[in-house]
């Protein structure tokens, strides 16, 4: 069985302000877990902390793209690394958000090792692309279109390896009736995800997968807490 690491990965930058002068909370999430002793449970070894930068959406206006977009670009690459130099080693990596845009991260590192595929738990897929919506700002709630490649360059296209995840290599499961991003509800203008996705997971509470990677994030409203692996 390869041994765990659980890295913590507390980056609030994809997401809104829930009140003007605030910051996105959900930073708060990978130490509150640590607090329950999740890393003694899981019998993981602590791999720290993947400190993201500060969080700054400056003049943005809708209109300007991603917000906060060099800031994820650097951290995705940061993390990327970490979770990279973990899989060579032969270890599962377990990572602490954070919103849902350190997926990006996740996404990169398995992309420069070959070919892998996503399995996502949540009640939305975060899809929302320029193709489908009349602007972007929150990344925590478009990281699926950026990492299949339908974002904007400057965090779709790192290092030159777009699409990170390939269209047919993604799952999703537990989205909600009506979700604007399901495919079959999706108005005929908003092009859905041509992958597979369940309203209901296809397991027991009991059942479990063994993959390479994992990644828990907090949710990205409306979403619910989410948890991929890839």
């Amino acid at each position: 069985m390869r041994t765990l690491v659980v890295l913590d990965a507390p980056s609030n930058l994809g997401l809104r302000p829930p009140v003007p002068g605030a910051v996105p909370g959900c930073y708060k999430l990978a130490g509150a877990l640590c607090e329950r002793r999740i890393v003694q449970r899981l019998g993981a070894l602590e791999g720290g902390v993947v400190v993201p930068p500060r969080y700054d959406r400056g003049e943005w206006q809708p209109g300007d793209g991603a917000f906060n977009a060099a800031a994820i670009a650097r951290y995705t690459r940061t993390l990327a690394d970490r979770i990279e130099g973990h899989v060579r080693a032969g270890e599962f990596a377990v990572v602490l958000g954070g919103d849902c845009s350190i997926q990006l991260g996740a996404a990169l590192a398995l992309r420069r090792l070959g070919r892998y595929g996503l399995a996502a738990v949540d009640g939305s897929a975060d899809f929302r692309h320029v193709g489908n919506s009349d602007h972007v700002g929150a990344a925590g709630g478009e990281e699926l279109a950026i990492a299949t490649g339908r974002g904007q360059a400057d965090l779709s296209d790192l290092e030159g390896l777009r699409p990170y995840l390939k269209d047919e290599d993604v799952r999703l499961f537990g989205m909600r009736d009506g979700d604007e991003d399901h495919g079959s509800g999706a108005p005929p203008s908003w092009p859905g995800p041509p992958w597979r996705a369940w309203r209901h997971p296809p397991w027991t509470a009991t059942g479990s997968t063994s993959t390479p990677m994992s990644s828990t994030r907090a949710s990205c409203p409306p979403s619910t807490a989410r948890t991929t692996a890839a």
